[in-house]
């Protein structure tokens, strides 16, 4: 019973701290345009889970990494995010994870480390782990800024045919005293080429937004010349 009651007390205060960092990372401008993933290892697997389903919004994808992640294993339903739980072939967390990926409901995936047992020290173990969590990563995040991006690109697509276009999205390293800037170039290529380009600082969204409406008006006015009335 003490092992279990230490077991909670650092996982109550790890998932405050996962909740607080969090949230602080959606109020910022240089990073509330992305999403966020979860990767927790030992006790931490339990505690990413945890804050998974206390927040689902929050988070786009998780890791669990062998561990307890079972600590979680009746809030589980809540997790919306898609879960890869990574256990040991032959280690003692094997029937944990498998119990929690057992539970989980949403999008979720379970692999085993080859050849290895507790603490995944074996040679090549641990660059299992890291490929299989870029690998879930890359397959699911997508920042926000990105997918706006795809969205705007097929709209003005749309809006007028016969049109390409292409975004690219710079931070500019500030110089002393200077405040971060990004900068936004939009190369639209078709009947005609026009380059817009804007900055803005810490919102590349902005910049964004910016560059497109400018871009779709002077569009709509190279039409209206060639269609006048």
């Amino acid at each position: 019973m003490r092992g279990w009651v230490s077991l909670a007390l650092v996982g109550v205060t790890v998932l405050a701290a996962v909740c607080v960092v969090a949230g602080a990372l959606r109020t910022q401008p240089a990073t509330r345009h992305l999403d966020i993933g979860y990767f927790g290892t030992d006790v931490g697997s339990g505690v990413v889970l945890l804050a998974a389903a206390k927040a689902p919004h929050r988070v786009r994808a998780v890791v669990a990494r062998g561990g307890r992640p079972d600590i979680a294993l009746y809030e589980l339903r809540r997790v919306k995010a898609p879960t890869l739980f990574i256990a040991s072939e032959s280690g003692s967390d094997r029937p944990w994870t498998e119990a929690a990926y057992g539970a989980a409901i949403g999008g979720k995936e379970l692999v085993h480390v080859p050849g290895s047992g507790d603490a995944f020290r074996e040679p090549g173990a641990r660059d299992f782990i890291l490929q299989q969590a870029c690998r879930w990563y890359g397959q699911y995040l997508a920042s926000a800024l990105d997918r706006r991006i795809r969205i705007l690109e097929s709209e003005l697509c749309q809006h007028h045919p016969g049109y390409d276009c292409h975004v690219t999205v710079e931070e500019r390293e500030p110089h002393v005293y200077e405040r971060r800037r990004f900068n936004v170039r939009l190369d639209v290529s078709g009947k005609r080429t026009l380059v817009v380009n804007r900055e803005h600082d810490a919102d590349p969204a902005a910049a964004l937004a910016d560059a497109f409406s400018e871009a779709n008006r002077e569009l709509a006015a190279l039409e209206a010349v060639k269609h006048p009335g």
